[in-house]
């Protein structure tokens, strides 16, 4: 941060009193707007494992093998916790053919909004040999264009063990609807391997951040920008944070090494970790609109059932005279089950729940986030049965025809974590975003119970709810609400960048991050730089705040220009030397 000095806070308020006289306005009133919202923040400094609330491993199937890795698909063994920081193993024995490698994956996803911060504090250890990747990253792989194939979205720092022992360059990547099958669409895609700031070793925890803004992605190492993409590669799409290690294969040539194999038994295996001390997400420049649901809260049960809402199957109101779960908010909530019964099939799996179309203020390009409180109950658990639970958001067009659909898995029986203090008997809300596609003109938010069945073991061709039993969860408090971004010098939220935002910064100025528009933690000669590029009016403002400023002494000579008799007079003036 460069310190404010006494000719930095004279030209503050003179260009500030110019625009007054300007505008006509005698004083500028700053207030004190909130510029982000905390999405994640986890520092692992509880528990044995990583908390099952906010993350899960990939399901089977879900890319889950990479290069020579098979990655770890059971929920029951997320990784764990050790001296505050959650510990991925990587195992060079599974069947002799392939690697074991871990990845942990957020539930919910994190919509762009007006920008996004992702921190994390990570490493590899010291032991792991040449030919092992690390990796904190965003990723989206949902949405399929056109119809059937997938694309990617991406963002990601890797950690090369090949890097350890000689240059310790960090990899950088961004994709943006890439052919995720086929691998193309990723012309403008280019890697890049960016020197760390210096001193710097891989083997030890370093601070690692990802800077994601509308057209731009920026990367930083223990504070330091070391990169900055603003092509046609920057994603738009929501994406889950992941961390994962693994070895590669001789396609991924920087970080492939042929000298590390598979082991061949059980005894010969070798186990090497990457551990990740703390991580958070953080949306900024963002505001969100009312909620578009109706009777959220399931309050409304006029007709007999929750208003606006359509059920099915075994989900109706319920208070706590009925079950003992006191709601998250009001008198009801609604409880969910399984129907107990086959489809048409006989076979596939059934759910119980309801679901709620909204078709104001779904707008195509806009950006949409779906929340549920949710309870589990360990009265009636759903621990150690088949049976899930889940909150959808999809994106439909006139006909109704899904076009888009994000899902965050909510609890889950076959979750060994599921009975963890803190995660049944109380309520977690929950959340899934999504991006609205060209055509979208509705959006239906659902909230599931599912009931697994399969084969029976003992009666090959019968299916069956094999351990499915009892089981309930509740659901509370419902919203959808739209995303809407600001200009990051609209430090008032109003929708303008005007005086009344320049009156804040002048307030900030030197004294705290009230006009931060760079996201530096400070409000500076910077923050106003930005106000002045992303200024909307009035027009006789914007004429006087139309000249370039390409650096502080620039800036300075124009506005003495304007202003000489405003500015008042350093008590004591020295020469100063003005670099040409």
């Amino acid at each position: 941060m460069k310190n404010p000095t006494l000719n930095d806070r004279h030209l503050a308020a003179g260009f500030v009193a110019l625009i007054s006289s300007l505008v006509g306005i005698g004083s500028l009133v700053g207030g004190i707007p909130a510029y982000s919202q905390v999405l994640l923040s986890d520092d692992f400094n509880s528990g044995t494992q990583v908390n099952p609330l906010e993350w899960r491993v990939p399901f089977p199937g879900d890319g889950s093998f990479l290069g020579q890795t098979q990655l770890n698909t059971d929920n029951t063994s997320l990784p764990s916790i050790v001296g505050g920081a959650a510990v991925l193993e990587l195992s060079t024995f599974l069947d002799g053919s392939v690697f074991s490698g871990s990845e942990m994956i957020t539930k919910r996803n994190f919509a762009l909004g007006g920008g996004l911060v992702w921190k994390a504090r990570m490493k590899i250890n010291s032991t792991t040999p040449n030919g092992v990747v690390g990796s904190g990253f965003l990723f989206d792989v949902s949405r399929e264009t056109p119809p059937g194939t997938p694309v990617r979205d991406e963002i990601d720092l890797e950690l090369l063990s090949n890097e350890a022992n000689g240059d310790n360059r960090v990899l950088t990547n961004t994709w943006n609807d890439e052919d995720f099958i086929n691998g193309a669409g990723d012309s403008a895609f280019v890697p890049a391997m960016v020197p760390p700031p210096s001193p710097y070793d891989l083997n030890v925890f370093h601070d690692y951040e990802i800077r994601w803004t509308p057209g731009k992605v920026q990367w930083f190492i223990d504070h330091a920008s070391v990169r900055t993409v603003t092509s046609a590669e920057v994603p738009n799409d929501p994406m889950k944070s992941r961390f994962n290690i693994w070895v590669p294969d001789s396609g991924f040539t920087s970080a492939y090494d042929p000298s590390l194999l598979p082991a061949a038994n059980a005894g010969a295996n070798k186990t090497y970790t990457m551990e990740v001390d703390s991580v958070s997400v953080e949306r900024i420049n963002t505001t969100t609109g009312p909620n578009l649901l109706v009777n959220g809260s399931f309050e409304d049960i006029s007709s007999g059932s929750p208003g606006n809402w359509s059920q099915f199957n075994n989900a109706f109101d319920d208070d706590v005279e009925s079950s003992g779960v006191l709601p998250e908010d009001g008198s009801f909530s609604m409880k969910t089950f399984g129907p107990f019964k086959f489809d048409a099939n006989g076979a596939a799996s059934d759910a119980s729940g309801a679901f709620q179309t909204v078709t104001s203020g779904i707008l195509p390009g806009k950006e949409y986030s779906a929340s549920v409180f949710a309870w589990s109950d360990s009265v009636d658990t759903i621990f150690d049965r088949d049976n899930f639970a889940e909150i959808v958001l999809a994106f439909e067009d006139s006909n109704g025809t899904t076009i888009d659909e994000r899902t965050t898995p909510i609890y889950d029986g076959r979750d060994g974590l599921l009975t963890t203090a803190g995660v049944q008997d109380q309520w977690n809300k929950f959340t899934v975003e999504g991006l609205a596609p060209a055509g979208t003109t509705q959006a239906t938010v659902s909230l599931f119970f599912i009931q697994v069945n399969s084969d029976d073991p003992a009666n090959p061709g019968t299916n069956i709810f094999r351990n499915s039993g009892n089981g309930a969860i509740w659901f509370d408090d419902a919203s959808l609400v739209q995303l809407n971004s600001f200009a990051a010098a609209d430090f008032n939220q109003d929708g303008r960048v005007d005086e009344l935002d320049l009156g804040i910064w002048d307030n900030a100025f030197g004294n705290n991050a009230n006009a931060d528009a760079d996201n530096d933690s400070d409000s500076d000669g910077n923050d106003f730089l930005i106000w002045q590029q992303q200024f909307t009016g009035p027009p006789s403002v914007a004429t006087a705040s139309s000249f370039s400023v390409p650096e502080p002494i620039a800036l300075e000579l124009a506005v003495l220009g304007c202003c000489v008799m405003i500015l008042p007079r350093p008590v004591t003036p020295r020469p100063r030397r003005r670099n040409r």
